[in-house]
């Protein structure tokens, strides 16, 4: 019962850290200049 409840407990928090970390990366490449994303090539980026 306690295993079940602390794996849920686990997936809960990694969920939300994933979550925090993939929208902080949008966040900072919608806050790049333009001409940044002109200087790559196709798929340099992600």
């Amino acid at each position: 019962m306690l295993e079940i409840f602390r794996n849920k407990l686990y997936l809960y928090l990694y969920k939300n850290i994933d979550i925090q970390i993939i929208l902080k990366f949008y966040n900072h490449l919608l806050n790049l200049p333009i001409d940044f994303f002109n200087k790559k090539k196709v798929g340099d980026v992600i």
